[in-house]
């Protein structure tokens, strides 16, 4: 859960999607009927990068700047603004029975919602290692990436899911696929302290000499977070700048 900044007790029970990636997903118990108040990425991904361009998708910035109230208002103004398909929301909700039945009746695994995604990559997004399968098993397409460039495989190397992130990649997904931002699951990974997935990655042949769009290598990007951990084993791994 998101804690605020007047209130750090209290939390914002609704998931905030910023630059194409969810910040928190509540338990499945309490995402129930809060569809309605997700925030797509191009929702405010202009008042993100106007907010703090330099701490993507940090959401105590964006509540701190933006305020509770405010976001949470702007939110339910702008339910629906994804199109989600009536799968991806059964995907989200997590009930497989629903989303077994729309399979059977023809649904398109690979059907984009109005920001490119697939429900796979909402699968990946929410750390759901049996709905990954499940999707994949039905012929989804493992490295379909979004309008912004990101696959399921960056949305789970994103937010930590390693078991996700290991199934992706038994399946095939591209290790070395970037964003718009020239961003790979390794650089999202090391940004966000994620070690375990880290190490995953590397150990399918991620490439640590990629450069983002702005210059920036892994390795260069774990000395700027402090993740003295994760820089050892860049280092371990052979990576000198």
């Amino acid at each position: 859960m998101i804690k605020t900044d007047d209130d750090p007790k209290a939390p914002l029970l609704f998931p905030l999607v910023c630059y194409g990636f969810e910040s928190a997903v509540p338990p499945k118990e309490n995402r129930q009927g809060l569809r309605s108040a997700e925030i797509s990425r191009e929702c405010l991904s202009h008042e993100c990068r106007r907010i703090d361009s330099q701490r993507v998708g940090r959401v105590d910035v964006i509540v701190k700047r933006i305020g509770r109230g405010l976001l949470l208002g702007v939110a339910l103004a702008l339910s629906g603004c994804d199109a989600n398909t009536p799968l991806m929301d059964r995907v989200i909700d997590e009930d497989k029975q629903a989303v077994e039945k729309l399979i059977a009746e023809g649904a398109d695994v690979d059907e984009r919602n109005n920001y490119g995604w697939t429900a796979l990559m909402h699968a990946g997004r929410i750390g759901s290692l049996e709905f990954t399968e499940l999707l994949l098993d039905h012929g989804a397409d493992v490295n379909a990436q979004d309008e912004t460039g990101r696959t399921a495989l960056l949305k789970a190397s994103f937010a930590g899911h390693t078991d996700v992130v290991s199934e992706l990649l038994a399946r095939g997904a591209n290790v070395n696929l970037t964003d718009e931002m020239g961003r790979s699951a390794l650089h999202w990974s090391v940004t966000r302290g994620r070690q375990e997935v880290v190490k995953l990655l590397l150990a399918h042949g991620a490439d640590y000499t990629l450069k983002t769009t702005d210059g920036w290598t892994a390795r260069m990007l774990a000395m700027k977070e402090g993740e003295t951990e994760i820089l050892a084993l860049l280092t371990q791994a052979g990576a000198k700048e």
